[in-house]
Protein backbone atom coordinates (compact mmCIF):
# COMPACT_ATOMS: atom_id res chain seq x y z
CA UNK A 1 0.00 0.00 0.00
CA UNK A 2 1.25 3.34 -0.79
CA UNK A 3 0.68 6.60 1.01
CA UNK A 4 1.18 9.96 -0.93
CA UNK A 5 2.49 12.91 0.94
CA UNK A 6 -0.15 15.84 1.12
CA UNK A 7 -0.74 16.35 -2.97
CA UNK A 8 -2.28 14.13 -5.42
CA UNK A 9 -0.33 12.09 -6.92
CA UNK A 10 0.96 12.33 -10.58
CA UNK A 11 -1.20 10.08 -13.50
CA UNK A 12 1.43 8.27 -14.56
CA UNK A 13 2.25 7.24 -10.78
CA UNK A 14 -1.30 5.93 -10.26
CA UNK A 15 -1.38 3.87 -13.55
CA UNK A 16 2.00 2.19 -12.54
CA UNK A 17 0.10 1.03 -9.47
CA UNK A 18 -2.60 -0.15 -11.32
CA UNK A 19 -0.40 -2.60 -13.04
CA UNK A 20 1.51 -3.84 -10.50
CA UNK A 21 -1.30 -4.19 -7.95
CA UNK A 22 -0.62 -1.79 -5.45
CA UNK A 23 -2.91 -0.32 -3.12
CA UNK A 24 -2.81 3.75 -2.45
CA UNK A 25 -4.32 6.53 -0.75
CA UNK A 26 -5.19 9.75 -2.55
CA UNK A 27 -4.88 12.99 -0.75
CA UNK A 28 -5.72 16.18 -2.70
CA UNK A 29 -3.78 19.33 -0.94
CA UNK A 30 -2.90 18.59 2.77
CA UNK A 31 -1.84 20.61 5.31
CA UNK A 32 -0.19 19.32 8.82
CA UNK A 33 -3.92 20.67 10.41
CA UNK A 34 -7.34 21.62 9.71
CA UNK A 35 -7.73 25.00 8.05
CA UNK A 36 -10.92 28.06 7.61
CA UNK A 37 -12.00 30.37 4.80
CA UNK A 38 -10.30 30.28 1.69
CA UNK A 39 -8.06 27.65 2.10
CA UNK A 40 -10.34 25.31 3.25
CA UNK A 41 -12.78 25.80 0.16
CA UNK A 42 -9.32 25.30 -2.41
CA UNK A 43 -8.90 21.70 -0.43
CA UNK A 44 -12.34 20.79 -1.05
CA UNK A 45 -12.61 22.08 -5.03
CA UNK A 46 -8.89 20.88 -5.19
CA UNK A 47 -10.34 17.21 -4.02
CA UNK A 48 -13.68 17.68 -6.16
CA UNK A 49 -10.84 17.95 -9.08
CA UNK A 50 -8.56 15.32 -8.05
CA UNK A 51 -11.61 12.30 -7.14
CA UNK A 52 -12.65 13.51 -10.88
CA UNK A 53 -9.58 12.81 -12.85
CA UNK A 54 -8.50 9.63 -10.76
CA UNK A 55 -11.84 8.05 -10.03
CA UNK A 56 -11.53 5.05 -12.94
CA UNK A 57 -7.92 3.74 -11.10
CA UNK A 58 -8.55 0.60 -9.53
CA UNK A 59 -5.98 1.30 -7.27
CA UNK A 60 -7.06 3.73 -5.44
CA UNK A 61 -9.14 2.21 -1.95
CA UNK A 62 -8.60 5.80 0.03
CA UNK A 63 -9.50 9.36 -0.02
CA UNK A 64 -7.34 11.52 2.21
CA UNK A 65 -9.03 14.48 4.02
CA UNK A 66 -5.79 15.64 5.68
CA UNK A 67 -2.34 14.87 7.48
CA UNK A 68 -4.14 15.60 10.74
CA UNK A 69 -7.14 15.65 11.94
CA UNK A 70 -10.17 17.78 10.28
CA UNK A 71 -13.52 18.54 11.84
CA UNK A 72 -16.70 16.48 11.71
CA UNK A 73 -17.81 19.42 9.25
CA UNK A 74 -15.12 19.36 6.74
CA UNK A 75 -15.30 15.82 6.70
CA UNK A 76 -18.61 15.21 5.85
CA UNK A 77 -17.59 18.17 3.28
CA UNK A 78 -15.47 16.07 1.69
CA UNK A 79 -17.47 13.01 1.61
CA UNK A 80 -20.58 15.01 0.31
CA UNK A 81 -17.64 15.12 -2.97
CA UNK A 82 -17.08 11.84 -3.16
CA UNK A 83 -21.10 10.75 -2.93
CA UNK A 84 -21.52 13.38 -6.05
CA UNK A 85 -18.66 12.33 -8.47
CA UNK A 86 -17.73 8.63 -7.46
CA UNK A 87 -20.89 7.43 -6.31
CA UNK A 88 -19.83 3.59 -7.19
CA UNK A 89 -16.17 3.58 -6.25
CA UNK A 90 -16.70 1.90 -3.00
CA UNK A 91 -13.75 4.42 -1.58
CA UNK A 92 -13.54 5.63 1.69
CA UNK A 93 -13.20 8.98 3.09
CA UNK A 94 -10.77 9.91 6.09
CA UNK A 95 -7.60 11.47 7.63
CA UNK A 96 -5.24 11.48 9.88
CA UNK A 97 -6.41 10.37 13.51
CA UNK A 98 -10.47 10.79 13.13
CA UNK A 99 -10.98 7.93 15.28
CA UNK A 100 -13.61 10.20 17.45
CA UNK A 101 -15.15 11.05 14.49
CA UNK A 102 -18.68 9.46 13.45
CA UNK A 103 -18.86 10.79 9.60
CA UNK A 104 -14.69 9.67 8.93
CA UNK A 105 -14.74 5.85 7.38
CA UNK A 106 -11.12 4.75 8.29
CA UNK A 107 -8.44 6.59 10.28
CA UNK A 108 -4.77 6.40 10.75
CA UNK A 109 -1.71 7.01 13.50
CA UNK A 110 1.90 7.48 12.96
CA UNK A 111 5.16 6.09 15.15
CA UNK A 112 2.95 3.93 17.54
CA UNK A 113 0.88 1.02 16.85
CA UNK A 114 -2.88 1.50 17.77
CA UNK A 115 -6.65 -0.27 16.29
CA UNK A 116 -10.16 0.62 15.87
CA UNK A 117 -13.08 -0.87 16.60
CA UNK A 118 -15.72 0.84 14.93
CA UNK A 119 -13.73 1.96 11.39
CA UNK A 120 -10.57 0.61 9.56
CA UNK A 121 -7.63 1.67 11.44
CA UNK A 122 -3.59 1.86 9.40
CA UNK A 123 -0.53 2.73 10.22
CA UNK A 124 0.41 5.59 8.27
CA UNK A 125 3.97 5.67 9.15
CA UNK A 126 4.90 3.00 11.57
CA UNK A 127 8.98 3.54 11.06
CA UNK A 128 9.68 7.32 10.28
CA UNK A 129 13.83 7.08 11.02
CA UNK A 130 16.35 7.87 8.50
CA UNK A 131 19.99 6.66 7.70
CA UNK A 132 21.88 8.09 4.49
CA UNK A 133 23.49 5.11 2.53
CA UNK A 134 27.11 6.17 2.65
CA UNK A 135 27.28 5.41 6.66
CA UNK A 136 27.12 2.11 7.20
CA UNK A 137 28.56 1.68 11.02
CA UNK A 138 30.23 3.71 13.49
CA UNK A 139 33.20 1.59 12.86
CA UNK A 140 33.29 2.43 8.65
CA UNK A 141 34.32 5.15 7.37
CA UNK A 142 33.36 8.18 7.53
CA UNK A 143 32.52 7.03 11.33
CA UNK A 144 28.98 8.07 11.60
CA UNK A 145 27.27 7.30 15.09
CA UNK A 146 23.65 7.25 15.70
CA UNK A 147 22.44 11.11 16.15
CA UNK A 148 25.60 12.48 14.87
CA UNK A 149 25.44 16.22 13.09
CA UNK A 150 22.90 18.96 12.93
CA UNK A 151 19.77 18.51 13.17
CA UNK A 152 16.76 16.54 15.38
CA UNK A 153 19.08 13.84 17.00
CA UNK A 154 19.32 10.05 16.79
CA UNK A 155 15.78 8.76 15.33
CA UNK A 156 16.66 11.09 12.30
CA UNK A 157 20.42 10.88 11.68
CA UNK A 158 21.45 6.99 12.00
CA UNK A 159 23.88 4.90 10.31
CA UNK A 160 22.94 1.68 7.86
CA UNK A 161 23.39 -0.61 10.78
CA UNK A 162 21.11 1.08 13.14
CA UNK A 163 18.75 1.88 10.62
CA UNK A 164 17.93 -1.24 9.62
CA UNK A 165 17.54 -2.67 13.14
CA UNK A 166 14.90 0.21 13.71
CA UNK A 167 13.19 -1.08 10.75
CA UNK A 168 12.79 -4.44 12.22
CA UNK A 169 11.83 -3.46 15.60
CA UNK A 170 9.43 -1.12 14.56
CA UNK A 171 7.69 -3.56 11.91
CA UNK A 172 7.29 -6.08 14.64
CA UNK A 173 5.52 -3.68 16.71
CA UNK A 174 3.15 -4.25 13.81
CA UNK A 175 3.36 -7.19 12.98
CA UNK A 176 2.52 -8.66 16.76
CA UNK A 177 -0.48 -6.14 16.53
CA UNK A 178 -1.84 -6.99 13.45
CA UNK A 179 -3.38 -10.35 13.17
CA UNK A 180 -6.32 -11.38 14.90
CA UNK A 181 -9.72 -10.80 14.87
CA UNK A 182 -11.04 -9.26 17.91
CA UNK A 183 -13.50 -6.63 18.41
CA UNK A 184 -10.23 -3.64 18.26
CA UNK A 185 -8.33 -4.41 14.76
CA UNK A 186 -5.28 -2.73 12.81
CA UNK A 187 -6.30 -2.83 9.35
CA UNK A 188 -2.38 -2.41 8.14
CA UNK A 189 0.86 -0.01 7.75
CA UNK A 190 2.82 1.60 5.93
CA UNK A 191 6.58 2.87 6.62
CA UNK A 192 7.71 6.17 4.95
CA UNK A 193 9.65 6.63 2.73
CA UNK A 194 10.39 3.61 -0.11
CA UNK A 195 12.93 5.86 -1.73
CA UNK A 196 15.42 8.71 -0.48
CA UNK A 197 13.76 12.01 -2.15
CA UNK A 198 13.88 15.48 -2.30
CA UNK A 199 11.07 15.73 -0.08
CA UNK A 200 11.23 17.68 3.46
CA UNK A 201 13.86 16.81 5.78
CA UNK A 202 13.77 16.09 9.44
CA UNK A 203 17.88 15.29 10.09
CA UNK A 204 21.26 16.38 8.98
CA UNK A 205 20.84 17.24 5.25
CA UNK A 206 17.52 19.24 3.28
CA UNK A 207 15.97 15.66 2.16
CA UNK A 208 14.38 12.44 3.36
CA UNK A 209 16.81 9.23 3.33
CA UNK A 210 14.25 6.95 5.07
CA UNK A 211 14.13 4.58 2.46
CA UNK A 212 14.36 1.06 1.61
CA UNK A 213 16.44 2.13 -1.51
CA UNK A 214 18.28 5.12 -1.92
CA UNK A 215 17.64 8.31 -4.92
CA UNK A 216 19.19 6.42 -7.88
CA UNK A 217 17.05 2.96 -6.33
CA UNK A 218 20.23 1.28 -5.18
CA UNK A 219 18.94 -1.30 -2.31
CA UNK A 220 20.22 0.23 1.21
CA UNK A 221 20.69 -2.40 4.56
CA UNK A 222 17.00 -1.85 5.63
CA UNK A 223 16.17 -2.97 1.76
CA UNK A 224 17.26 -6.65 2.47
CA UNK A 225 15.65 -6.69 6.32
CA UNK A 226 12.40 -6.05 4.84
CA UNK A 227 12.93 -8.91 2.02
CA UNK A 228 13.34 -11.02 4.58
CA UNK A 229 10.22 -9.97 7.00
CA UNK A 230 7.99 -8.93 4.10
CA UNK A 231 7.76 -11.98 1.80
CA UNK A 232 5.43 -13.75 4.08
CA UNK A 233 2.20 -12.99 5.42
CA UNK A 234 0.73 -13.24 8.44
CA UNK A 235 2.70 -16.22 9.39
CA UNK A 236 6.41 -17.10 8.52
CA UNK A 237 5.76 -19.13 5.18
CA UNK A 238 9.61 -18.34 3.52
CA UNK A 239 12.94 -18.85 4.97
CA UNK A 240 15.36 -16.27 4.84
CA UNK A 241 18.15 -14.72 6.88
CA UNK A 242 20.31 -11.66 6.07
CA UNK A 243 23.48 -10.27 8.12
CA UNK A 244 23.32 -6.52 8.30
CA UNK A 245 25.98 -4.88 7.44
CA UNK A 246 29.44 -5.58 5.94
CA UNK A 247 32.73 -8.03 6.56
CA UNK A 248 35.72 -5.97 5.92
CA UNK A 249 36.73 -3.98 9.19
CA UNK A 250 40.71 -4.03 10.50
CA UNK A 251 41.56 -6.25 13.26
CA UNK A 252 41.08 -3.68 16.25
CA UNK A 253 37.49 -3.93 15.32
CA UNK A 254 35.00 -5.79 17.58
CA UNK A 255 30.91 -4.98 17.26
CA UNK A 256 28.00 -6.77 17.51
CA UNK A 257 26.60 -8.46 14.37
CA UNK A 258 22.99 -8.15 13.92
CA UNK A 259 20.83 -10.55 11.98
CA UNK A 260 17.81 -10.52 10.59
CA UNK A 261 15.75 -14.36 9.90
CA UNK A 262 12.90 -15.74 9.92
CA UNK A 263 14.57 -18.26 11.82
CA UNK A 264 13.37 -19.74 15.46
CA UNK A 265 17.06 -19.67 15.96
CA UNK A 266 20.31 -18.39 14.18
CA UNK A 267 24.15 -19.53 14.28
CA UNK A 268 26.84 -17.33 13.43
CA UNK A 269 30.29 -18.70 12.02
CA UNK A 270 33.52 -17.20 11.34
CA UNK A 271 35.50 -19.29 9.05
CA UNK A 272 32.93 -22.38 9.98
CA UNK A 273 33.59 -21.66 13.56
CA UNK A 274 30.23 -21.58 15.62
CA UNK A 275 29.97 -18.03 17.66
CA UNK A 276 28.55 -17.79 21.26
CA UNK A 277 24.63 -17.70 21.19
CA UNK A 278 22.75 -15.05 19.83
CA UNK A 279 20.71 -12.78 22.14
CA UNK A 280 17.00 -12.20 20.41
CA UNK A 281 15.29 -9.39 21.65
CA UNK A 282 12.34 -9.19 18.66
CA UNK A 283 11.09 -12.06 16.02
CA UNK A 284 13.12 -11.48 13.41
CA UNK A 285 16.33 -9.99 15.36
CA UNK A 286 19.29 -11.53 16.26
CA UNK A 287 22.32 -10.29 17.76
CA UNK A 288 25.56 -11.47 18.42
CA UNK A 289 27.58 -9.32 20.98
CA UNK A 290 31.38 -8.15 20.86
CA UNK A 291 32.64 -10.09 17.38
CA UNK A 292 35.78 -9.51 16.80
CA UNK A 293 36.99 -9.46 12.82
CA UNK A 294 38.88 -11.98 11.53
CA UNK A 295 39.26 -12.05 7.41
CA UNK A 296 37.44 -14.73 5.54
CA UNK A 297 33.85 -15.77 5.83
CA UNK A 298 31.15 -14.69 8.57
CA UNK A 299 28.13 -16.77 7.76
CA UNK A 300 24.61 -16.88 9.14
CA UNK A 301 22.22 -20.22 9.40
CA UNK A 302 18.45 -20.30 10.63
CA UNK A 303 17.30 -23.08 12.20
CA UNK A 304 13.56 -23.74 12.25
CA UNK A 305 12.53 -26.74 14.15
CA UNK A 306 16.35 -27.88 14.62
CA UNK A 307 16.17 -27.83 10.54
CA UNK A 308 18.58 -25.74 8.65
CA UNK A 309 16.36 -23.12 7.38
CA UNK A 310 18.41 -20.94 5.60
CA UNK A 311 21.57 -19.02 5.31
CA UNK A 312 23.87 -15.61 4.37
CA UNK A 313 26.98 -15.96 3.40
CA UNK A 314 29.17 -12.65 2.69
CA UNK A 315 31.32 -13.15 -0.42
CA UNK A 316 32.88 -9.68 -2.24
CA UNK A 317 34.68 -9.36 -5.73
CA UNK A 318 36.12 -6.18 -5.41
CA UNK A 319 37.37 -4.55 -8.94
CA UNK A 320 39.78 -1.23 -7.52
CA UNK A 321 42.23 0.95 -8.96
CA UNK A 322 46.20 -1.02 -9.30
CA UNK A 323 47.02 0.63 -5.86
CA UNK A 324 43.85 -1.16 -3.87
CA UNK A 325 40.95 -0.08 -2.49
CA UNK A 326 41.49 2.68 0.08
CA UNK A 327 38.65 2.17 2.54
CA UNK A 328 39.08 6.34 3.39
CA UNK A 329 35.26 7.34 3.07
CA UNK A 330 36.47 8.84 -0.62
CA UNK A 331 37.95 6.47 -2.70
CA UNK A 332 35.70 4.60 -5.17
CA UNK A 333 35.66 0.64 -6.20
CA UNK A 334 33.15 -1.75 -8.11
CA UNK A 335 32.13 -4.31 -5.92
CA UNK A 336 30.46 -7.52 -6.90
CA UNK A 337 28.60 -8.85 -3.96
CA UNK A 338 27.15 -12.34 -3.96
CA UNK A 339 24.61 -14.03 -1.31
CA UNK A 340 24.83 -17.63 -1.51
CA UNK A 341 22.79 -20.40 0.20
CA UNK A 342 24.24 -23.67 2.19
CA UNK A 343 24.76 -25.50 -1.17
CA UNK A 344 27.02 -22.34 -3.02
CA UNK A 345 23.50 -21.52 -5.09
CA UNK A 346 23.56 -17.45 -5.60
CA UNK A 347 20.15 -15.78 -3.72
CA UNK A 348 21.03 -12.59 -3.97
CA UNK A 349 23.95 -10.50 -6.62
CA UNK A 350 24.46 -6.74 -6.82
CA UNK A 351 27.06 -4.69 -7.95
CA UNK A 352 27.49 -1.53 -5.71
CA UNK A 353 29.57 1.04 -6.17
Amino acid sequence: MTAWMHATPWKQDVESWDRLGILQAMPAGLFEGDVTGRPWEQRVELMRDAVIYNRNNPSIVFYEGGNFGISEDHQQQLKDVRDKYDQEGGRAMGALGMLALKVAEYGGKVVYINKGSRISFWQMEYSRNEGLRKYWDSHSPSYHPDGEGEGKGASYNRNQGSHAIEDVERWFDYYEQCPGTGKRVNAGGINIIFSDSNTHHRGADNYRRSGEVDAVRLPKDGWYAHQVMWDNWVDIEKSATHIIGHWNYNTSTSKNISIVSTAGKVELKLNGKALNAALQSKLFLFTFVNVTWQEGTLEAVGYTHGKQSSSDQRKSRPHTSPSGFLADGADIALIDIEVVDSYANAIQSVSTL
